[in-house]
């Protein structure tokens, strides 16, 4: 099934894996998240404590508050970043992840409640390909709302289960999503 969601995030997004650090979707929020996404991912290897510290609207501190922080993304697209040393790298890097782990979640957590493997992947792919997800390739920190689907899968499993361990994995999902982006 990964593969599955792999091939069609990549197919959605095309050409943009084989020009993930030449090329943006459009010039809209795709440059300050990009910022953000450096940003955040040089203040985590750098300065952890300083995380919200940004190089813009100097003299005030903390600037990376006044918007999402982008936290699980930047960690995922930073990477690429490190590789190619392009910003936009980034922003590409989480529209791409972004798809995949969207279907992905929506495949797990429909497998886990009808158990057929082929309903999964039907929803994985309507969810990937729905005009609703694909309207948000300008905001990807809409886009990249798999958090919450795992989160909901995880409550689910406590609730059938009552398993301690469920209820914090809902719990780490949940606050995964909000470092990542509290709009969703």
């Amino acid at each position: 099934s990964d593969l599955i969601f792999a091939a069609s995030a990549a197919y959605i997004t095309f050409p943009l894996v084989f020009q993930i650090g030449s090329i943006a979707t459009n010039l809209r929020d795709e440059l300050l998240i990009s910022w953000i996404h450096v940003a955040v991912f040089r203040n985590i290897f750098s300065d952890p404590l300083h995380l919200f510290e940004a190089n813009i609207f100097y003299p005030y501190g903390s600037v990376l508050s006044y918007s999402d922080l982008h936290l699980s993304s930047a960690l995922i697209s930073g990477i690429p970043f490190f590789i190619s040393g392009e910003p936009i790298s980034t922003l590409n890097t989480t529209l791409i992840f972004s798809l995949f782990l969207l279907g992905f979640a929506a495949f797990v957590q429909v497998y886990s409640v009808s158990k057929n493997f082929l309903a999964g992947i039907l929803a994985g792919l309507l969810i990937q390909y729905s005009p609703v997800t694909l309207d948000k390739n300008v905001h990807v920190q809409i886009l990249a709302i798999a958090w919450v689907l795992f989160a909901v899968f995880f409550y689910n499993k406590w609730l059938e289960k009552r398993k301690f361990i469920y209820f914090l994995l809902t719990l780490f999902f949940f606050q995964v999503q909000v470092w990542n982006s509290f709009l969703p």
